[in-house]
């Protein structure tokens, strides 16, 4: 199909777009936006449509209508579309300048007087030529129709080859899944694990916990009323501050201990005569500590009473087991779940995992692009890159497929296929 050059509007029929699944049902309710439709032009890197989506006509046909900015380049016009649920679908245009594009099309086209001019041109130049460029005419029209039996024996085959590569390509990326739901056994990747140090670095920091151990302290960075605040100050406002570590540190304490607390507030030592009258004067509670104690010795004895409650208590308790194995039975306790919810909740508060803005900003930020090398292991952001070069912008020679960077120009990965016409297998070469 011929387009005129800068020309706005021009109307194209693309299709018709089947079902992926089937291969053949007409997707006739397609939702095409202007970021489905690609175009490239005149051989350049493929770039989106200027504006406007696509309508479905019938039969799974579509009509895009092109603007000045889409057919601004003069040459080959590939439009291509690959929607959801449908197959991939494109077409070739060819973009003509406005003169010739009217000498062939506009109401007062005079191609064919033009041509006519140049037939009679090229008459005369056949009277003085004789019969040479008669024959050199058959020779041409002899390679011509070599060329077209050659593309018309190889071409499909080299078609049919590339289908079932993108056939292998969309069975491997199925698994990832909307957004990677599909990747639930993805393990985990020992780089990473220098990164949640540093997140669980920083929120140590962010919470002054490093001061503990490993920081000085700088100003007030104890809240006033937290825990530590209560330990130190005695005001209504537990206030860190008011502490003097100079002389209410546990070393200012033992040492102020050590030269002002007499044991006993002074005096001497009471005598033994004292001793003697003080006990005289508690001889009847003696006594009856005397008695209870001979009691005592009585409920010790074997088949005494105290001996008895023993032996119970040893009865009983020769059913815990060795370090508790013999409670087999114990039944969950209902007051111990606020005790298990407590922990949890200690051990949460005690690791700051990542936010989910933390994990979003993970898919949203943009990764370096860069490439594992054949057979070495590769870090997630260059498994995506790798996976996507396989099924973006490639290049058949032969048995080599040449995958190409975001440019679309520079090598990234390249494949060697087992055959040329018929592959059944690839291997990554570089």
């Amino acid at each position: 199909m011929f387009l005129k050059q800068s020309t706005n509007p021009q109307y194209v029929l693309i299709g018709p777009f089947l079902d992926d699944t089937d291969g053949k049902t007409a997707e006739t309710g397609l939702s095409i936006g202007v970021s489905d439709i690609r175009l490239g032009k005149a051989g350049g890197n493929i770039v989106a449509k200027n504006s406007g989506g696509a309508t479905h006509d019938e039969l799974g046909f579509y009509q895009i209508t092109l603007d000045a900015t889409d057919t601004a380049t003069v040459g080959e016009l590939l439009i291509a579309v690959h929607k959801s649920g449908a197959l991939p679908v494109f077409k070739y245009c060819y973009v003509l300048e406005e003169a010739i594009y009217d000498a062939m099309f506009a109401a007062s086209a005079d191609l064919i007087t033009k041509v006519d001019a140049i037939d009679t041109v090229v008459d005369s130049i056949l009277v003085d030529t004789g019969t040479t460029l008669d024959g050199k005419i058959d020779t041409i029209d002899g390679i011509v129709d070599a060329i077209l039996v050659d593309t018309g024996t190889t071409l499909d085959g080299k078609i049919n080859t590339i289908d079932g590569i993108v056939d292998n390509i969309l069975v491997d990326t199925a698994e990832i899944g909307s957004a990677g739901a599909g990747l639930t056994a993805v393990p985990w990747n020992s780089n990473w694990d220098a990164e949640v140090q540093s997140e669980c670095n920083d929120a140590l920091v962010a919470l002054g916990l490093d001061h503990l151990v490993s920081a000085s302290v700088a100003g007030s960075d104890v809240a006033d009323n937290s825990i530590v605040a209560k330990l130190v100050s005695k005001e209504s406002t537990a206030d860190w501050d008011d502490y003097v570590n100079t002389t209410e540190s546990l070393q200012a304490l033992r040492d102020r201990g050590d030269a002002a607390w007499t044991t006993g507030g002074g005096g001497s030592a009471p005598t033994v005569a004292e001793i003697r009258a003080e006990m005289d004067s508690n001889s009847t509670q003696l006594a009856a500590i005397v008695a209870d104690t001979n009691e005592l010795q009585t409920d010790w004895a074997n088949g005494g009473r105290l001996d008895l409650i023993i032996d119970g208590i040893l009865t009983d308790t020769a059913e815990i087991g060795s370090a508790g194995a013999g409670l087999s039975a114990v039944p969950w306790n209902s007051s111990w779940d606020a005790e298990v919810q407590s922990e949890c909740t200690d051990a949460l508060n005690a690791y700051d995992p990542p936010t989910k803005a933390e994990m979003d900003g993970m898919w949203t930020t943009a990764q370096t692009e860069s490439y594992a090398s054949d057979g070495a292991a590769a870090t997630p952001a260059q498994l995506l890159y790798m996976i996507l070069c396989s099924i973006s912008e490639f290049s058949i020679s032969s048995t080599t497929i040449t995958g190409k960077k975001l440019d679309g120009s520079t090598t990234a990965m390249t494949w060697t296929i087992n055959d040329a016409s018929n592959p059944t297998s690839r291997t990554r070469a570089s």
